[in-house]
């Protein structure tokens, strides 16, 4: 098995999760997120962050504290403060997902998104609305890695196309 930072079932996932969050369907929960982190080989950060609220929920410290610790350590790596401001101090993310929990993590909305190349690398440049008499705001993200992920996929996805129309 290797890793892959591009999953389209992703969002589907968690919000099942999430509904069984709202219900009270917490062991329930607990499973589907337990298989979905061991999935994604403990890289996702909103995984983590579901999990600590989930375990703090459940009474569960000793795994509360092991996703925080994760969720601490992966986002020290994504957000390193004064990155995010140019194309030359970018964020390198994972995965897309981390660059709307950034924003939301820092209570912003977004108004535009941005596909941009320089220097051989891809990014993706977000603008968020102005917030309480502060202006604009834009974030540089590298998204090098799920790009050439999802592009490895589709890759092999034609390949396979190919060779199964060469069969017939």
């Amino acid at each position: 098995s290797h890793y892959e930072p591009y999953n389209i079932t992703w969002r589907e996932d968690m919000i099942k999760v999430g509904k069984d969050i709202q219900k009270g369907n917490l062991k329930v929960a607990e499973a589907a997120l337990v298989k979905l982190v061991e999935r994604e080989r403990f890289m996702r950060i909103d995984a983590h962050a579901v999990a600590l609220a989930l375990y703090e929920k459940m009474g569960e410290s000793e795994k509360a504290r092991k996703h925080r610790d994760f969720l601490e350590g992966l986002s020290s790596a994504v957000f390193v403060p004064g990155h995010g401001t140019s194309f030359d101090q970018p964020i390198e993310v994972l995965f897309v997902d981390e660059e709307y929990a950034l924003i939301g993590a820092m209570g912003l909305e977004m108004k535009e998104q941005a596909l941009s190349e320089r220097g051989g690398h891809r990014f993706d440049v977000l603008t968020t609305h102005a917030k309480a008499g502060e202006p604009e705001r834009q974030f540089y993200f590298n998204i090098d890695m799920p790009w050439n992920s999802l592009e490895n996929n589709m890759k092999k996805v034609f390949e396979r196309s190919k060779e199964q129309a060469g069969k017939k």
